[in-house]
């Protein structure tokens, strides 16, 4: 599935929920698709802090109440994009990835993410405050929107978002950059969570 069919699905969930794009609620996208009470915060699901399940025939996606706000609604964008993605048929060999994804474009959808974009610049707190997402989402953002070469580095993973035929450095290269960073990159520290940095590789970057 390629990064512009999933933004066209976040924005069809937008349209036919009758909510403006321009100012973005997933809750009420979740809430007018799959009913007003479709979003339940409780314990934690058995699985992880956030799952979707049909209860008497209705769809549930059921939310940890232990989980702050910011990564809720992440839940919530994540669990939905699963939903939109089975009643789309679309096959993917990574439906998490996609899920993720479609989860950044349902909190940030593009046309509105580009505006705060030109008023905020890449401040990256003032952007993950507007779209009451994490620093970390605001940068998979960032890269996604807007086609700079980008590389999201925790303890945990790497990520890179950016141009479709890059050829990347190995994830080893990306930390050891993030660590020190050489000529013609970028390196940003997340106030939000200071163990992870974006890498801004935009003036380095040789497209193939």
């Amino acid at each position: 599935m390629e990064p512009y069919e999933l933004e066209g699905i976040a924005s069809s969930a937008y349209g036919e929920s009758g909510i403006e794009e321009e100012r973005p609620d997933v809750v009420r996208v979740a809430r007018a698709l799959l009913g007003r009470h479709s979003i339940v915060r409780g314990k934690r699901p058995l699985h992880g802090p956030s799952a979707l399940v049909r209860v008497e025939g209705e769809w549930r996606i059921m939310i940890a109440r232990s989980l702050p706000d910011e990564y809720a609604l992440f839940a919530i964008a994540h669990e939905l994009g699963h939903w939109l993605i089975g009643r789309h048929h679309f096959r993917n060999d990574d439906e998490e990835r996609a899920a993720d994804y479609l989860a950044g474009a349902l909190l940030a959808p593009r046309r509105a993410f580009l505006a705060a974009r030109r008023a905020l610049g890449d401040d990256l707190p003032a952007l993950s405050s507007t779209f009451r997402t994490t620093e970390t989402g605001a940068a998979l953002r960032l890269g996604e929107v807007t086609g700079r070469p980008l590389a999201v580095i925790s303890p945990a993973r790497v990520r890179v978002r950016g141009p479709s035929d890059a050829v990347w450095p190995p994830e080893g290269t990306l930390r050891q950059w993030a660590r020190r960073p050489v000529e013609g990159t970028r390196r940003v520290v997340f106030r939000d969570d200071p163990r992870r940095v974006m890498l801004d590789l935009d003036e380095r970057f040789e497209a193939p």
